[in-house]
């Protein structure tokens, strides 16, 4: 059209044919200037430190994307200059020749000046756009660029939009080995920022049921048929970006982790719709269980990746994981799967709802992390309201249920008892019962809990409750859980009805010690443990009034007093507690010791304990006389010593034969008699309320050192 223009109107004029030489001089020099200027801005893009975005020169995108460079490199651009500065030194009758006529002639010649227009028209374009855009230099310069920025990660999104689409073709990790190839080139700063921009720009998609929005490329992908393989594609893809991160130590925070977590869900979502004879929920479950055999990524759809396990640091990190998990994809219809038992399931509504279940099992163990930060907040995703007025909020059943099995399998650490205190508080009062009643009659050889009886205290009276563990609904449960547990077939469902019933007694009876002497997994001292937990009466000490010691049948080759004694001095802590010492002092006014308790037994508390025992001088000759009395004895006999009352350890006619014993027990412990005195004086402040001082510490130590030396 040009062309024909020129032709007709000769809208251009190229002056003199003796002036056309020096036209086509004058645009090779223009075009040997724009060369040196090339020269020179690549010369500038090296030596700029400013000049690299995410690996991306800033200069290259400005002068050859802004500007329009590009035209310059291409073959349109060549045609045209070589067409140009040919012409003029050809002769017209050569021209004519290689024509065969010479009607072309003026065609010929309104070419070649179109052309001039052409090239000078586009020399002129760049030159007034390079004037326009020296700012972006100077801003390049003091590092404000954000116009620029914006160009190379437009530049970034298209180039690897198009790489997804090649990988998810052919089914190759190229896209994976690019991002990563290409953040090795930039410095570690900016890493973070290029990897989370791409995938977000891959995988991000907004919804598409409003079509006035912008849907990413991802999406558009996802639409087609041809596609069906792509959410384990998907699957696959983010499984291997977990490792290359780690691999590459690429430092992302946990709400980077966790967005790239629930962007699998998105695309695994997005990409699930395009299954016409399946819904999406069993299509996800069909990504998620075929790689059920994989132990590096197990089979649950909320299993949080380790990475995102070794990001959280506090508390407020748990929260945002809860907070991130109620967002994902699937979450609200896991919920119902999970909270509607008594409905009948489908294999992939099961899925939702054991992969629930498994991850509140991991968001418990979470927060058992860092359980003294829930007292420093009065709300949580997870548990609501945690502030002391809101006790009464509990948990649903299900997450109630999770919670107990959770618990009865839990150490007994310091730690760990003050989160059972903070779980129980969520908890209805047959979760209680029945985790005490599991503890207490627990039938393993060793079991620590069983000692917690004033955490179990705690946690039963810590709010006032209507309901009562005698009642039928609350006993109900806990002979089910009990039934159902991992000691459920030695606990039988009266022993815990029994102990319903009798837990608000004023006073022992034979028939009930003889009841707990009877039970494998009850003793007295259990029992009274049980009344101290349950019992709204436990302010007053349980009597033995009208009680004949003698009627007690006994089965045990060992009295069930010392028995008892045994227990309860076994469980310091309780002695410093007014209902056991008040039912110890109840008990003890009935207690004789024999020679067989001096002789056999070593554990000095059981006599110290008795605030009514007092070893008499005759006794004490007669003991060391005619036996070999026990370590209990001797040590009781220790703490003794700055008590006038035994003076005649000191300076009796078998004060020798004390002295050789006390020797013999000091040297099997392998201490000095210091630390021995220290280790005893403290162990008996732990589980007594009467304490011995510094002085008669010292005190002790002094009339030990005179007894063994003289």
């Amino acid at each position: 059209m040009l062309i024909a223009f020129q032709q007709k109107y000769k809208i251009v004029s190229a002056g003199n044919e003796e002036s056309y030489l020096t036209l086509v001089i004058g645009i090779l020099t223009l075009y040997g200037v724009l060369y040196a200027f090339f020269q020179f801005t690549i010369s500038y893009a090296l030596q700029n430190k400013y000049d690299k975005f995410w690996g991306r020169s800033m200069t290259k995108t400005l002068f050859l994307k802004r500007l329009g460079f590009n035209i310059f490199t291409s073959s349109i651009f060549k045609v045209l200059i070589l067409y140009a500065s040919v012409y003029p030194i050809l002769e017209k009758k050569a021209i004519e020749i290689l024509t065969g006529t010479s009607r072309y002639n003026a065609v010929i010649q309104a070419s070649w000046e179109i052309c001039l227009l052409l090239i000078f028209t586009l020399y002129l374009n760049i030159f007034l756009r390079t004037l326009g855009n020296m700012r972006a230099l100077f801003n390049m310069q003091e590092s404000r660029r954000m116009y620029l920025d914006v160009l190379i990660k437009d530049e970034i999104s298209e180039e690897y939009r198009e790489s997804f689409e090649y990988s998810c073709r052919k089914n190759s990790n190229f896209l994976l080995n690019s991002i990563f190839a290409e953040l090795k080139t930039i410095p570690k700063e900016e890493q973070r920022d290029m990897l989370m921009y791409v995938i977000n720009e891959i995988f991000f998609s907004i919804d598409p049921s409003k079509p006035n929005k912008k849907i990413s490329g991802f999406f558009s992908i996802c639409k087609h048929d041809e596609f069906n393989y792509k959410p384990y594609f998907i699957y696959n893809f983010f499984k291997m970006l977990y490792k290359k991160i780690e691999e590459t130590k690429i430092d992302l925070n946990l709400s980077d982790l966790l967005n790239i977590w629930n962007l699998q869900a998105i695309a695994i979502n997005n990409s699930s719709v395009i299954e016409k004879d399946k819904g999406k929920y069993e299509q996800i479950y069909n990504v998620f269980s075929t790689y059920s055999n994989d132990r590096s990524y197990p089979d649950n759809y909320f299993t949080l990746p380790l990475e995102i396990k070794k990001k959280v640091l506090s508390y407020n990190d748990v929260e945002l994981v809860h907070e991130c998990v109620t967002q994902r994809e699937c979450h609200g219809y896991a919920i119902d799967s999970f909270t509607n038992k008594t409905k009948k399931s489908n294999e992939y509504e099961t899925f939702f709802s054991k992969s629930y279940e498994k991850y509140l099992i991991e968001l418990l163990r979470l927060y058992n992390k860092f359980v003294d930060g829930i007292k420093n907040n009065e709300y949580s995703h997870f548990w609501g309201f945690i502030g002391s007025s809101y006790n009464s909020e509990f948990m649903d059943n299900q997450t109630s249920e999770i919670i107990y099995d959770y618990m009865i399998n839990l150490e007994c650490t310091e730690q760990n008892k003050k989160y059972v205190l903070f779980l129980t508080r969520k908890l209805k009062l047959k979760f209680k019962v029945s985790l005490v009643f599991y503890h207490m009659l627990y039938t393993g050889s060793s079991w620590e809990w069983k000692n917690e009886v004033v955490l179990f205290r705690r946690i039963v009276q810590l709010e006032w409750n209507s309901e009562t563990i005698y009642s039928k609904a609350i006993l109900g449960y806990v002979c089910h859980r009990i039934s159902k547990s991992n000691i459920g077939h030695r606990i039988e469902e009266d022993l815990i009805v029994w102990i319903s019933q009798h837990i608000n007694i004023s006073r022992f009876n034979e028939k009930i010690i003889e009841r707990c002497l009877m039970e494998s997994y009850l003793s007295p001292t259990k029992f009274l443990k049980f009344i101290y937990i349950f019992s709204e009466r436990n302010s007053y000490p349980i009597g033995f009034y009208d009680f004949d010691f003698m009627q007690v049948k006994n089965t045990n080759y060992r009295r069930w007093e010392m028995v008892f004694l045994s227990d309860i001095v076994s469980s310091p802590q309780l002695l410093k507690v007014d209902f056991f010492v008040s039912h110890l002092i109840q008990l003890c006014r009935n207690i004789s010791y024999t020679t067989e308790d001096y002789i056999y037994e070593d554990d000095y508390r059981v006599f110290f304990c008795n605030i009514h025992f007092n070893l008499s001088e005759k006794d004490f000759y007669a003991l060391f006389y005619n036996e070999r009395p026990g370590k209990g004895i001797v040590e009781y006999l220790i703490l003794k010593l700055p008590d006038i009352t035994y003076e005649y350890l000191m300076s009796g006619i078998l004060s020798s034969y004390y002295a050789t014993r006390v020797r013999d027990i000091i040297q099997k412990e392998n201490k000095s008699i210091q630390e021995y005195v220290e280790d005893l004086v403290k162990k008996t402040n732990e589980c007594s309320t009467i304490t011995i001082s510094v002085l008669d510490k010292e005190n002790i130590v002094g009339k030990i050192r005179y007894l063994i030396e003289k």
